[in-house]
């Protein structure tokens, strides 16, 4: 009886683990410029989000709501991903792809040629934007590295904004004021703290100008053209 107790316990053990086995997907790839959803628990290795359709290839929509655990996720082609929940350790991102991440956790998101981040909550903690690239700020939590090069640009979409100290008024580019390095530090609009070190090699920092800023300037401009057209 013991014996056959000790086999049955066995074959639920390898049961378990095959189990295991078979739910960490190794590698998936949805390229048919449709909208997919992941809202289970489900984990993937390696995801690739393309667009191999004829032009004008409107790019393959990702929602990653619940559950969901990415280790790799790359983008191609206009693909777009919402991210309300769920975890991706990497995402690299190029080819004017777009990001909105509200909730989960994002560990590092890496832009390539156009791409667009928009962070309104969850946690993204290590940003890299490059070749004309942008990603915004504007609630949830990035406190431990952004890295802005190659013309990309990491916008700031709140108040109280400063590096190591020194204040930074609305609609200033830290790059022009001379400071390729430190700690910057503030509130986003979603009165979430914002705290993190910053690199920049030819690359930009803003802070984005309050709605009431942005209607002055347009003003102005408005006048300007005026003038100028009598």
């Amino acid at each position: 009886m013991k014996r056959l107790t000790s086999v049955a316990l066995a074959v639920l053990i390898l049961l378990a683990v095959n189990s295991v086995l078979q739910a960490a997907i190794e590698y998936i790839e949805w390229n048919d410029g449709a909208s997919h959803t992941i809202d289970t628990d489900q984990e993937f290795k390696r995801f690739k989000l393309d667009d191999i359709t004829s032009p004008p290839n409107p790019g393959t929509h990702l929602n990653l709501i619940s559950g969901g655990n990415i280790f790799i996720l790359e983008m191609y082609n206009n693909a777009t991903l919402s991210m309300t929940g769920g975890e991706v350790l990497d995402i690299s991102a190029r080819d004017n792809c777009s990001i909105t991440i509200s909730g989960g956790y994002a560990s590092q998101v890496t832009t390539f040629q156009n791409a667009n981040v928009t962070v309104t909550g969850g946690t993204l903690e290590y940003a890299s934007v490059s070749d004309n690239s942008v990603v915004t700020f504007s609630g949830g939590t990035n406190n431990w590295f952004t890295y802005a090069s190659r013309g990309g640009t990491i916008r700031l979409d709140g108040t109280g904004f400063a590096v190591d100290g020194q204040p930074l008024s609305q609609g200033d580019n830290v790059r022009d004021l001379g400071l390729t390095t430190g700690t910057i530090t503030g509130t986003l609009a979603d009165n979430s703290p914002f705290s993190t070190y910053f690199t920049l090699d030819n690359g930009n920092i803003i802070i984005v100008p309050e709605p009431l800023t942005l209607s002055l300037l347009a003003l102005g401009g408005l006048i300007i053209r005026r003038k100028t057209n009598r």
